[in-house]
């Protein structure tokens, strides 16, 4: 079955933790119908764009949200932050409260929009409105969070105000907001399916998508909101136009479930993590395999990479540089990978059963979410940007198609590198 990498990591840089929430020791006795099993674990974790709060699924159905210390690249300093800290205590820098949400259910995802004032909603205007919540929503920073009922809670955090949002028929898996400000939400659930959602029409649902043969895992939104992935069971990789809801391809590879998937910053790579121990970028505008990164080494069969391995991968995060990807793995493992080098990570972390991962919004500190429901903090020093990818990433925003222009008046080896199809190894670096 191939063996881990562990034995060459000595020549790795090792990440340092630079903080550490854990969940709270006491908590709330909940009714003997409900299941505890599951209650603790921090399936995902969230920074919001604008650098405000860090969001924390905590256990027991509650989820917090942290003042995120932007300067320091760190949660704020509390001496009771470890130890269930007080709801209205205060960062005397940041001035903001820690904010406790309560769920009523477990909480199996979450995540962060803001509001473009000039973003309307694609629907027409209506003159009743159930909640003042949307009215309200210009400069707004919104927590969306998805719950094992099939229900989604919205969360204002300036005003407190709350939506829910009700259609799925079991556990919302992932959300994700559009990244252009218009405050469409998307999605993904074990019933099989992705819905969109309009919080500036009310959060009423747009549209449903079907496609994918069993339960949706994970989903993602291009930059330029052209594009909508979505990856689930039975090795399921879907690309969706976004503008026309319409499935535009299927992208096969995986040998098992595909649990994450996340575009890079200019929207020319999607990155999917699966159960078969690898991460696979793709070019989402082909469907071609641009490189695999393997968790094990000799890389697994797929018929052993198709079961048990011991090496699920089970979250990715692309580093708003688009140079480096996080993972974390069943191994016990954060890795940090450049997108130039599929031999070995660049930075590792040991985190005792990780679940989850995030970067910040400036790449430098990630966050892991695990099976106990504490989260480690990690640095991550980024080197500065070459030039070159800089360009890259440029042209890829400017042309998102790439391959559609005539390469003939383009030198092959830079249309090569501006496509992502050879990245030179020196290409970017990350250190501690």
């Amino acid at each position: 079955m191939g063996t881990s990498r562990n034995n060459s990591f000595e020549d790795i840089a090792k990440a340092s933790v630079i903080n550490e929430l854990e969940t709270p020791v006491q908590r709330e006795v909940l009714p003997s119908f409900h299941t505890t099993r599951s209650a603790p674990e921090t399936w995902d974790v969230a920074f919001a764009p604008d650098h405000s709060y860090f969001a924390w699924s905590c256990g027991n159905r509650i989820v917090k949200l942290i003042p995120w210390d932007k300067e320091n690249h760190n949660i704020y300093s509390d001496n009771d932050q470890n130890n269930n800290a007080n709801d209205h205590s205060v960062n005397r820098t940041t001035q903001r409260n820690v904010i406790t949400i309560t769920c009523k259910d477990l909480v199996w995802s979450l995540t962060f929009g803001t509001s473009v004032p000039d973003k309307k909603s694609r629907r027409c205007s209506l003159s009743y409105r159930l909640f003042g919540f949307p009215e309200k929503l210009d400069n707004a920073v919104i927590l969306a969070i998805g719950l094992k009922n099939g229900q989604i809670k919205t969360y204002n955090v300036r005003s407190g105000e709350h939506v829910l949002l009700v259609d799925h028929r079991s556990v919302v898996r992932d959300i994700k907001f559009n990244p252009d400000g218009s405050l469409f939400l998307v999605s993904a659930s074990h019933d099989g399916t992705l819905k969109v959602w309009d919080m500036k029409d009310d959060g009423n649902m747009v549209v449903t998508l079907k496609g994918h043969p069993k339960a949706v895992y994970g989903c993602a939104i291009s930059p330029d909101s052209s594009m909508l992935a979505s990856v689930g069971e039975q090795r399921s990789v879907i690309v969706w136009d976004f503008n026309k809801y319409k499935l535009l391809r299927r992208l096969h590879g995986h040998h098992n479930m595909v649990m994450s998937c996340e575009f890079s910053a200019d929207g020319a790579i999607l990155a999917t993590a699966s159960y078969d121990t690898r991460v696979i970028l793709w070019d989402p505008h082909t469907g071609q395999t641009l490189i695999q990164f393997s968790h094990v080494y000799p890389a697994l069969s797929p018929m052993f990479a198709g079961g048990s391995n011991d090496h699920y991968v089970r979250d990715i995060s692309f580093s708003p540089s688009g140079l480096h990807f996080a993972s974390v793995c069943d191994d016990n493992l954060l890795r940090v990978w450049s997108i130039s080098n599929n031999k070995k990570p660049i930075l590792v972390s040991s985190i005792h059963e990780p679940l989850s991962c995030a970067f910040n919004p400036d790449g430098t500190v990630l966050a892991a979410g695990t099976r106990s429901g504490s989260v480690q903090f990690v640095a991550v020093q980024q080197d500065l940007l070459p030039l070159q990818h800089l360009c890259r990433m440029s042209l890829r925003r400017t042309f998102p198609n790439w391959n559609e222009l005539n390469p003939h008046n383009i030198p092959a080896m830079l249309h090569r590198y501006i496509g992502y199809r050879e990245v030179p190894m020196e290409v970017g670096s990350c250190n501690t």
